[in-house]
């Protein structure tokens, strides 16, 4: 099980999306492509507001799957937000909160 929170740093482009997502309560739900990278990653969005587009805004993102490794991720690494094929976003990884490390 993953037990992490990533704390990033992302904007949505506004030529490749109608309307911004809601990223408060965790409903919106991407996947993020680290840049020179293939490997989809799963992530719920979540307690983050967008104003507008092309604008940055804080957000922490948590793992959806269990059996993905998402080892590749470190403070400081950039990445694209994907929904299909479509890049609608980018970011980077500001601070990597392990849970585990609290117990």
């Amino acid at each position: 099980m993953n037990e992490f929170t990533l704390f990033c740093t992302l904007k949505f482009y506004k030529n490749k999306r109608k309307s911004l997502p809601d990223l408060m309560l965790g409903n919106y739900r991407a996947h993020i492509l680290i840049k020179g990278d293939t490997q989809y990653l799963g992530f719920y969005f979540e307690q983050g507001e967008i104003k507008n587009f092309d604008e940055e805004t804080n957000c922490c993102l948590i793992p959806i799957y269990d059996s993905v490794d998402y080892s590749n991720l470190k403070e400081g690494t950039s990445f694209f937000i994907m929904e299909g094929c479509n890049k609608v976003g980018e970011g980077i990884v500001n601070e990597i909160f392990d849970w585990l490390k609290i117990r």
